[in-house]
This record gives C-alpha cells, structure tokens and sequence, in this order.
C-alpha cells in the first residue's frame, strides 16, 4: 500500500495541502515568529496521511479551539510513553489506570468519533458506487474486507479490528514525519547557507512556485534529497528500536542470551565516527553528494532496517521531500536570534521532536503566485 510506487500519484495531494497550509497557517502571519511549529507540522502531517489512506479531509471537521484528533493522538502517545517508561506494569493494571483516566477516556472517544466518521464516509461510497476497480485507499481495503464473502458467509476483518488498524495508520503516520518537519524547520533557520543552496537548485530546474511537482522532478533534486537524509541522520525520529537476539553470544564483554531484547541507539549509530568520513556531530547534507553518499548498512537506519523496517517509509520519505520542496519555493525560515528560544534540545516520547522551536517565516514574493 504504502510502497514507492503507490505513493507516487499522491504528489499533488501533498502538495495541495502544504500549501493549504502556508496559506492558512504561514501568509496569515507572514514574517511574523513561530514559536508552535511542532503542532502546526502535526496538524499539516495528519491531514495529508487523512487524505492519502483515508480520502478524508480533517481541516474541515475540526474547529479552532476544540479537542481535536491531533490532541488525541498526542494525549495516547503521552499515555504510551509513561507506561515505557515505568516498565513492568502488569496488564490488569494498566488497563484499570486507563479506565479510570478521564483524559485517556477523552482521547478514546475524540478518535472513535473521528474514525468511525471516516470508516462510515467510505461505507457509504461503496454503497453508492457499482465498479470493478480494486479499492483506490487503506480504508477503501479495510472497509471492503468487512463485507460477508458471499461463499462462506464470513467477513474477513470486525469492526473493531478496522478502527485498530485505521487508528494505527493514522498515527504512524502524523506523528514520525510531523517530527521530522519540525526539526528541518530547526536545522534550516540555523544554516541560512544550505536554504540558499535548496532555492539555488530550486532556480536551476526553473521551479517557480507555479510549477507542478512531480515524481520526475522530485527525483532530479538531489540536494534537496540530501537535507532530507541529513535531517534524519542527526535527529533521527526514534530513539532506539528493539530487537531480539536469536542466538548466545558476547559482545563487548557483555554476555547476552538467546530470546534477550537489545535497544539499538539509533542517534549513536547515525553519530559514530567509525562509520561516517565526514564529522558525523555536524549537520552536512553535502556528505550524501560524496564522501558518505553510501554509508556501511545499518549505520543510516532513520526507519530501521531489515524485513522489520518502517513499512510506510517511502511514503514518509516522498511526503517530507514534498513538503520541504514545496515550503521553499514559497517561503523563508529565518532565526529570530534574541527575540525568541530557538536554541533546540528535545523532548523525547516515542519520537523525539523539538523543545525549543521558534523561527520567523517570510512569505517569498512571486508574481506566478498571485
């Protein structure tokens, strides 16, 4: 579903969103500071998986003010991160606290009203429509699979099972590509030279803000590919990623027993001078044009590696491209310096995202866009 070749067609959509979004969120403001980017980037990132997986337009159902499904989604992960943290809980236990927590309460039914809306919109277009044409989305695909199999009078997925999985889509989907954005938002209000290299190769293919994106001329920017991969090396979205040894053995002098979980520290690996030529503690997207254009496997692992990797990494991949293309055609992210914390660190959850964000936004001026 979510492999290269699917995602492709939905250039345009992303596209259209992130300029919903520099129209709706950045022009309003124009060269005024950002010091909520991190939301902003989620809201942008969940209505792009929305309308991707879901054909749903969530900016529309949401209200400004109201608990929504990004605070939702965030108030599960904070809930997630606390039960990491503490270890050890037993299950009867958990699921007591989360019974009697009047905010997880909330989240529960803010996403059920949300999901279920998008679970009823798509029911009620494959009732409407007669075709023969495979199912177009994620939810088209899960929806479809409730429906009874006229030979055995089965159905395939339960109701429940569908909210799970749409529920899970969603939020693999905002969240890690949400924190991504935020944190080139960071990097590229810190090195005002490598912005000017992206709108340089940017002016070299002609790219006006009236040009259409598309998958060829994705493909051409390479620099551009370059700040994305760096972005993901030095603030990687995940902090460690487990697996579990399948056989006895010693490393380092520490003995470690077939069946133990091992945390690999993905920032480590991502920073470790053994494995990159140039100083892997700067940020350099040039290092992907040549010295560590191919780095030893595993030491770039933004969404891990093997047949356990990110199964929706190349859509994360195209929609960050997308949307940092998009954004530099149309703006400028400037520090504030004094004016406002934009001094980084971060908070850690399940993904890693900006502590201190704030960066001023110029909306470029170009007579195509008027």
């Amino acid at each position: 579903m979510f492999k290269r070749a699917k995602v492709l067609p939905y250039i345009d959509t992303i596209v259209i969103c992130t300029d919903r979004f520099i129209d709706e969120r950045l022009a309003r403001r124009n060269g005024e500071i950002h010091t909520d980017l991190v939301a902003q980037c989620q809201r942008l990132l969940l209505n792009i998986i929305a309308f991707i997986a879901f054909d749903y337009d969530l900016e529309a159902s949401s209200q400004p003010g109201i608990y929504d499904l990004r605070d939702a989604f965030n108030d599960f992960i904070r809930f997630a991160n606390q039960f990491i943290v503490a270890g050890g809980i037993p299950l009867w236990i958990g699921k007591l606290i989360l019974r009697i927590n009047w905010k997880y309460q909330r989240a529960l039914r803010t996403v059920k009203h949300y999901v279920m809306n998008m679970i009823a919109q798509e029911q009620t277009r494959q009732q409407q429509r007669i075709s023969t044409n495979k199912p177009r989305n994620l939810i088209s695909s899960l929806v479809a699979a409730v429906k009874e199999d006229s030979s055995t009078g089965e159905v395939s997925l339960s109701s429940n099972e569908v909210f799970d999985e749409v529920s899970l889509s969603i939020l693999a989907g905002f969240e890690t590509t949400s924190t991504a954005l935020s944190w080139f938002f960071f990097y590229i209000s810190k090195y005002p030279n490598i912005q000017q290299k992206i709108k340089s190769e940017l002016a070299e293919h002609n790219l006006t803000p009236d040009k259409l994106l598309t998958p060829d001329i994705l493909d051409s920017l390479i620099y551009i590919e370059c700040v994305t991969k760096e972005v993901l090396r030095f603030s990687p979205i995940a902090s460690v990623v487990l697996r579990q040894a399948t056989c006895d053995d010693t490393i380092d002098g520490i003995e470690v027993k077939k069946g133990d979980t091992i945390l690999l520290a993905i920032q480590n690996l991502h920073r470790d001078p053994r494995y990159w030529k140039v100083d892997p503690l700067q940020f350099v997207p040039d290092r992907f044009l040549h010295e560590d254009k191919c780095p030893p496997q595993c030491a770039f692992m933004p969404f891990g590696e093997g047949h356990r990797s990110c199964a929706g990494q190349d859509l994360a991949f195209l929609e960050l491209k997308t949307v940092i293309t998009r954004l530099m055609q149309r703006v400028t992210i400037l520090d504030p310096g004094e004016e406002a914390d934009n001094s980084g660190g971060l908070v850690q959850r399940i993904t890693c995202f900006p502590k201190h964000l704030a960066v001023r936004i110029h909306l470029d001026q170009d007579k195509t866009m008027a």
